[in-house]
């Protein structure tokens, strides 16, 4: 209004639709990784209904087996998939899922991380920088994040430490 009064509103929305996908993955997997993608899909009318998924993902992660399944659903309930899936290559995967019923579908798209099959090496030097790099090209491709910090006193290194502690407080 024009005088500066303020009000409040409140209200209900309810959103569906006939046809709802549910796929559980991990948001990080490392390259080698095997495992189960359980699907929940949701049926909410009031007549049973097949649906027929399909599957599909990027080059980081293949399809071990099936791509596609079909689940019968009675009315307003749940059934289920399950898929094989391993991590093939490491960087960022979209795994995807189409749902059809022929009159319904839904489609979900989810970001999965495939690390490199790698452990993290940290290691303290002190002294001039160049002996500080002890890696000197013995670092994997696709091996993950370099990180070097420098600190020029024992002051500013114990600092660090702190902030590291603060961090991670439980290892």
């Amino acid at each position: 209004r024009g005088d500066g009064a303020v009000g409040i509103g409140e209200g209900q929305l309810r959103v569906s639709q006939p046809l709802h996908l549910g796929p559980w993955l991990p948001r990080h997997v490392t390259v080698g990784d095997e495992w189960e993608l359980p699907v929940a899909v949701r049926n909410e009318l009031p007549v049973g209904i097949t649906a027929r998924l399909t599957l599909y993902t990027n080059e980081q992660i293949e399809i071990v087996g099936e791509t596609s399944a079909s689940v019968e659903i009675g009315p307003r309930g749940t059934g289920a998939a399950t898929f094989q899936l391993r991590a093939i290559a490491p960087g960022r995967c979209t795994v995807g899922l189409r749902g059809d019923t022929g009159a319904n579908e839904d489609q979900v798209e989810r970001i999965v991380h495939v690390h490199p099959n790698a452990q993290a090496i940290v290691t303290t030097h002190t002294g001039n920088l160049a002996s500080a790099m002890p890696f000197k090209g013995s670092v994997l491709p696709h091996a993950g994040d370099l990180r070097l910090e420098l600190c020029p006193t024992a002051l500013t290194e114990l600092v660090s430490g702190f902030e590291g502690l603060i961090r991670c407080p439980h290892g």
